[in-house]
């Protein structure tokens, strides 16, 4: 959503993108609460479109996540790491397998600015989804991994999970996996049972599944 994590030895080019991004969200939203005092536009809500139905928020809008991205990564030095969340899928047309393709043109707008900046090459990619359709606990997400090197094109029937995204991240940057962190590296994938549960934890209210 915007936030980065500070660097323990941050650089000038850090600390002018930092800015660059805070006067552009402030003029965002000075902006923004202007024109509702003028009448000209009702004023957005920035949570709406992740709690009402059908209503969509300029401010989540995935256009606008990966414009940001873009400038991340324009403007950052290596090594980095980027969390894309894309929400599009959530709302608002009815069409799901044209949200799915949108957000799919997205990963490859991505995947393209990368190559032009010529940073795909050194790049580790891991796309995946956080739950299932209407948050089934018996469904299949997507888990994609690409990672710099290796071919590629190789499907495993081992039971995976998004847990399994954070100790994949810390092998890929030669880091070791904390004992108390659940999951296991996708690179090694082999040394996993095919067989091992997987786990869902759901909250249930009166009128049935609520989420996760």
């Amino acid at each position: 959503n915007g936030r980065q994590q500070r660097k323990l030895q941050p650089d000038r080019s850090e600390s002018l993108e930092r800015l660059q991004r805070y006067q552009n969200d402030l003029l965002e939203r000075v902006a923004g609460r202007f024109r509702h005092l003028l009448f000209v536009r009702k004023l957005e809500d920035a949570h709406s479109f992740l709690v009402l139905k059908g209503k969509r928020s300029p401010y989540f809008e995935d256009e606008r996540r990966i414009r940001m991205a873009e400038a991340f990564l324009q403007a950052r030095r290596e090594p980095w790491l980027l969390l894309i969340h894309l929400v599009d899928t959530h709302c608002c047309s009815e069409d799901r397998e044209e949200r799915i393709r949108l957000a799919d043109r997205n990963v490859g707008r991505l995947v393209r600015f990368l190559r032009d900046t010529g940073q795909l090459e050194r790049t580790a990619i891991l796309v995946y989804s956080d739950h299932t359709p209407r948050w089934g606990t018996l469904g299949r997400i997507p888990m994609i991994l690409v990672v710099p090197g290796e071919a590629g094109g190789e499907s495993v029937a081992t039971n995976v999970q998004p847990a399994d995204v954070a100790p994949t991240i810390l092998e890929l940057s030669g880091k070791a996996r904390p004992e108390w962190m659940s999951g296991h590296s996708l690179l090694r994938v082999g040394d996993v049972s095919r067989t091992r549960p997987i786990f869902s934890l759901v909250e249930l209210g009166t009128n049935g599944l609520v989420g996760p």
